[in-house]
C-alpha cells in the first residue's frame, strides 16, 4: 500500500473544523508543552518564507488522512471542467483522532507566516511550539556541506538538544512530503523497534533495486538511507550520548573527505554502518521519492477510484 506520493495539487484551502483555536506555544522552547503519552510528535524544519507554504501542505494530507476536514462544506469544493484526476479516499475510516504537537524550527521571516496560518485553521489537539533558527544557527552552520538543504536539514543532526527531554520520540520530516495515509501508522513502528535501536529511516529510492529488496544486503544499500523522513528515538539518542556520537562521526568524514555531500544522511549512513545495531529499517513506501525515474517501482498495490463526479475536487 502507498503512503507517500499523492499529490494534492487541489488543497489550496484547508477547511477546518468547527473546534476550539490551536493553543499557539511560545517562540521559547523552554515554555512549558502540552502532550500525553497519546500525542504524535512532528519536526520540521522551515528557513525561508517560501518553506511555509510547503510545510502547510505537508500538514494538510497530514490532516486529511485524520479525518480533521468538513467533507460536506460547500467551501471544500473546486469545481474544475473536464478534470480525469483520481482521487484519494473521501471519507476516511479513521476514527481515532490522536493529538499533535508540531515541533517548528523557523527563522525569523518564516515564524510570523507560521503563527497566522496555524491560528487560522482552529484544529482541536493540534499544538504547537516554534524554535527559533537563529538561536540553534551555530550548532551546525560551521559544518562544510555542499548539500542544496542545508541548515534545514544539518539542523536535524541537534533534536536531541532542541526538543524538550520530556518528548522521547518525533517523526522528523522534510517540508516536501505528502502523506498518503493516515500517519499514525508510521508512529506506530516506534512499538517495533528492538531495544537497541534508536532511530529509523528508508532506503534510498533511487538505485538499482528500487522495490528496497536489494539481495544481499545485511544493512543499508550502496545509496544509502534518505534523510527525508525518520523515526527518532529521541530518549533512547540521548541515554547514548547522540551527540557526541554524530559530532565524532562527522569529525571522520570531514578529516577523509572535506566536506558533506549529502548533509546529514551521510553522517547518519556512516553512524549505521558503524553501529548497524541502532539502525530500524523503514519500509520504502513510506519515503516514495517521485522525482526519481524508479518511482513508479514503489507506487501503490491498489490505486484510488475515480470520482463519481470528477469535476468536484475535495480540497
Amino acid at each position: 500500500m502507498e503512503r507517500i506520493g499523492c499529490h494534492f495539487h487541489f488543497l489550496r484551502q484547508l477547511c477546518p473544523s468547527q473546534e476550539p483555536i490551536a493553543e499557539l506555544q511560545s517562540v521559547l522552547p523552554t515554555r512549558k508543552a502540552h502532550w500525553n503519552e497519546e500525542t504524535i510528535h512532528l519536526f520540521m524544519s522551515l528557513n525561508g518564507k517560501k518553506h511555509v507554504e510547503r510545510m502547510l501542505n505537508t500538514m494538510k494530507t497530514v490532516l486529511y488522512y485524520q479525518n480533521r476536514v468538513q467533507h460536506d462544506d460547500p467551501w471544500c469544493f473546486v469545481s474544475i471542467p473536464k478534470a480525469t484526476v483520481l482521487q484519494c479516499p473521501r471519507h476516511s475510516t479513521a476514527t481515532l483522532k490522536r493529538p499533535f504537537h508540531l515541533h517548528l524550527i523557523a527563522d525569523s521571516q518564516s515564524r510570523p507566516n507560521l503563527h497566522l496560518s496555524l491560528s487560522q485553521w482552529g484544529l482541536q489537539g493540534v499544538n504547537w511550539t516554534l524554535y527559533s533558527l537563529e538561536r540553534h544557527w551555530d550548532k551546525v552552520d560551521w559544518i562544510p556541506n555542499e548539500h542544496w538543504s542545508g541548515i534545514s536539514a544539518l539542523i536535524k543532526l541537534t533534536l536531541t538538544t532542541i526538543i524538550p527531554e520530556n518528548v522521547e520520540k518525533v517523526i522528523a520530516m522534510d517540508i516536501d512530503v505528502i502523506l498518503n495515509h493516515d500517519i499514525a501508522e508510521l508512529w506506530n513502528h516506534f512499538d517495533q523497534f528492538s531495544d537497541k535501536q534508536i532511530f529509523g529511516y528508508a532506503w534510498e529510492q533511487n538505485s538499482d533495486w528500487p522495490k528496497c529488496n536489494e539481495p544481499n544486503v545485511d544493512i543499508i544499500p550502496k545509496a544509502g538511507i534518505n534523510g527525508g523522513l525518520a523515526l527518532l528515538y529521541l530518549s533512547r539518542m540521548r541515554q547514548l550520548k547522540w551527540d557526541h556520537l554524530w559530532f565524532t562521526t562527522l569529525i571522520d568524514i570531514l578529516e577523509e573527505r572535506g566536506k558533506l555531500r549529502e548533509s546529514d544522511q551521510e553522517v547518519i549512513r556512516e553512524v549505521i554502518l558503524r553501529h548497524p545495531e541502532l539502525y530500524y529499517r523503514v519500509p520504502c513506501e513510506w519515503n516514495v521519492q517521485v522525482y526519481a525515474r524508479v518511482a513508479s517501482e514503489c507506487l501503490p498495490r491498489r490505486m484510488a477510484s475515480p470520482l463519481p463526479r470528477p469535476d468536484r475536487l475535495l480540497v
